[in-house]
């Protein structure tokens, strides 16, 4: 019987043990998650706020006189804009496309999140979730 107890309690020790391992495991992989989605959140802040600079900066170049569109140019999208002038920039590494531009149309075929698009002028949004902007001549 003494031999019994010993293997008992031996085996609810491994039980014990292997439930801690457990408990370790998750709760690493469980930090792990989280600070890689508190870290990130820094960089998409820091290029959405770069995709704002960049268009205000545009807009200003252009005295408010012609409308701007950038865009993630790793995003599907589509156009048709009148006098447009294409640049390129890069914010957190992510290559954008920089229109000025009189009117047009402008689709967004992806995310359409701030951290990849802006836009400034004189529009209106239609289309499904205001995926695509209509832009008129400012005045």
């Amino acid at each position: 019987m003494k031999n019994q107890n010993t293997i008992t309690a031996n085996q609810s020790s491994v039980k014990k043990a292997m439930v801690k391992k457990l408990s370790l495991v998750i709760t690493s992989a469980t930090l792990l998650l989280t600070s890689s989605a508190i870290f990130s959140r820094p960089a998409l802040a820091d290029r959405s706020t770069c995709v704002g600079n960049v268009a205000r900066e545009a807009y200003r170049q252009a005295k408010g006189r012609r409308n701007v569109m950038v865009f993630n140019l790793n995003q599907r999208y589509s156009h048709r804009l009148v006098g447009d002038d294409f640049r390129r920039a890069t914010c957190g590494g992510v290559p954008f496309g920089v229109w000025t531009f009189r009117s047009g149309t402008f689709t967004n075929r992806g995310d359409g999140g701030y951290i990849n698009w802006t836009f400034m002028g004189n529009f209106r949004r239609t289309g499904h979730q205001g995926g695509t902007v209509v832009f008129s001549p400012i005045k």
